[in-house]
């Protein structure tokens, strides 16, 4: 019989599980618990006074602390509607995972939103719980399915994303289907994990409909006592999320004792933590929408106005190149790019006004040596500069356009100077060339080992994705404060052998002008 705390009505649903509802006011969210195999709604969930031996004394009474029933409903800091969803996965099933999800999403459906109820959800599962969370998260996006149920976190304790060696050791003498689905490599779990990256992690895949795709918070907790699930299998899912320890075995990490218990206090705090998140979910759903409408409208245009590539990716080395000057090598790859059969590069002094191009390459009087810039700008500035005069600081070494194993290549066409700048074009022949492909950018340049920065500046639109790397031989800082609409990721570390890297990653849309700025250790270098 379980104990009716203050302020709360307990429910129960058969094998479907039970739960624990507040009788007055609104719940900021409801927490759906979900065990693993062979467990049960309630004794997964509760922790035991392991017996000790008396000699001829009768052992006391063994103490039983439940999770929700004894802890979470009578911790005052915490208010929400608490569920614990019960399945039959265990020893003897015939059920794969897919139908254990479905018996959750049911489960949710029925007993937790109910009859037009609106209400953020928190899923923590142990174990095979973990992945029927997953799957059942998958499944509602991946098929597109109606449902209000608002999922915004899921966390996992001890879950094998990537299998276990026990399942693949007992699954030929347990006749346990879900079991079978939890082997290491089965294409069940290759197949989970690759619709978890298309549809969950990092918001999903920005090509697929908003209504496919969602944000979430997820935090991966594994034992480091486990011999059950290792480390490494249950963090593989946590794609862009977190990851934290608990000093417990794989049955103790769904177990706590009291409130200064590490399980307790880390479902406490996650649970916390989707609580103070979800207040800006009106605030990043409606940047989604927003998002998605660009999107859609670049994506719509004719070919021939359209000024977009869906991603980009730049990799930008810098090295020595003489006493004070360094040398500059550029690697850029444009996914989705609209092939034109010319294409044009400009090499211009800061402050004037080039026309449009694909590629622009503008030099101030810090950028090159005192000698390389009076020279240049004096011929940029008369408007009498050849391809040749700039070549030593500006070299289109290829230039090409990849797709489906065609592969073409831009030759050089003309040039074209104007005040303060050059432009070159270069032509390729459109005979069996696709609207879109890669274009393959590889250019060579110089810059004054003495200039203080380096900047990258975004020349068309960039739908999903913008990752630029710069490497040197010196230490490198990333100025991002230009990003304002958006958290861009950043890692920055020392590869060895003297050099650094750093790479920023732009979520898109990434508008056309975006600047990205590298303060450069050149200093005694």
């Amino acid at each position: 019989m379980r104990s009716q705390s203050t302020g709360y009505v307990h429910r129960e649903f058969g094998n479907d599980g039970e739960m624990w509802g507040l009788t007055e006011g609104v719940p900021p969210a409801a927490v759906v618990f979900v065990h693993g195999w062979s467990g049960h709604f309630e004794t997964t969930w509760t922790w035991k006074q392991k017996s000790r031996h008396w000699g001829w004394r009768r052992s006391p009474p063994l103490k039983a602390v439940h999770l929700i029933n004894d802890l979470l409903i009578k911790d005052p800091t915490i208010r929400a509607d608490w569920y614990s969803f019960g399945h039959a996965a265990g020893r003897i099933d015939i059920s794969r995972i897919e139908d254990l999800a479905t018996a959750l999403r049911t489960f949710i459906d029925v007993h937790v939103i109910g009859a037009g109820r609106d209400i953020p959800i928190i899923l923590i599962g142990h174990s095979l719980g973990g992945l029927i969370c997953r799957r059942a998260i998958v499944d509602r996006l991946n098929a597109n399915l109606p449902s209000r149920a608002q999922i915004i976190g899921l966390l996992t304790l001890g879950t094998p994303n990537l299998g276990s060696d026990l399942a693949r050791i007992f699954h030929p003498v347990i006749p346990s289907q879900s079991l079978r689905d939890m082997k290491p490599w089965e294409i069940f779990l290759r197949q989970l994990n690759r619709d978890w990256l298309a549809h969950v992690a990092n918001g999903g895949d920005p090509s697929l409909p908003l209504a496919r795709r969602t944000r979430l918070a997820y935090l991966s907790v594994f034992g480091e006592r486990d011999s059950v699930v290792p480390a490494a299998s249950a963090t593989a899912a946590s794609s862009l999320g977190d990851q934290q320890s608990i000093n417990k075995s794989h049955p103790e990490l769904s177990r706590a004792e009291s409130p200064n218990d590490s399980t307790y206090k880390v479902i406490t705090g996650f649970i916390g933590a989707c609580l103070e998140r979800n207040k800006n979910f009106p605030i990043s759903s409606a940047a989604d929408v927003i998002s998605e409408r660009v999107s859609l409208h670049l994506k719509g245009t004719s070919l021939d106005a359209s000024d977009w590539t869906s991603s980009e990716q730049d990799e930008i080395e810098l090295v020595k190149a003489g006493r004070d000057l360094l040398k500059c090598n550029i690697y850029s790859v444009r996914k989705a790019w609209l092939v034109r059969s010319r294409l044009t590069m400009c090499v211009g002094l800061e402050g004037c006004e080039p026309p449009d191009s694909d590629y622009e390459h503008l030099l101030g009087p810090g950028l090159l040596t005192k000698e390389e810039y009076r020279t240049i700008a004096d011929l940029l500035t008369r408007a009498v500069a050849t391809p040749n005069d700039i070549g030593s600081i500006f070299n289109a070494v290829s230039l090409s356009v990849i797709s489906d194993g065609v592969h073409a290549e831009y030759e050089f066409e003309s040039s074209r100077t104007g005040p303060g700048h050059i432009l070159l074009t270069y032509r390729i022949e459109m005979n069996g060339l696709p609207p879109r492909a890669e274009l393959h950018l590889r250019l060579s340049t110089i810059v004054s080992s003495k200039h203080a920065w380096y900047t990258y500046h975004a020349r068309r639109t960039i739908l999903e994705r913008l990752a630029v790397r710069l490497t040197a031989e010196f230490e490198i800082f990333a100025l991002r404060s230009g990003l304002w609409w958006c958290d861009p990721e950043h890692q920055a570390i020392e590869i060895g052998d003297g050099k650094w890297t750093s790479l920023v990653v732009v979520p898109g849309p990434v508008p056309v002008g975006t600047e990205i700025f590298w303060m450069l250790g050149t200093e005694g270098w």
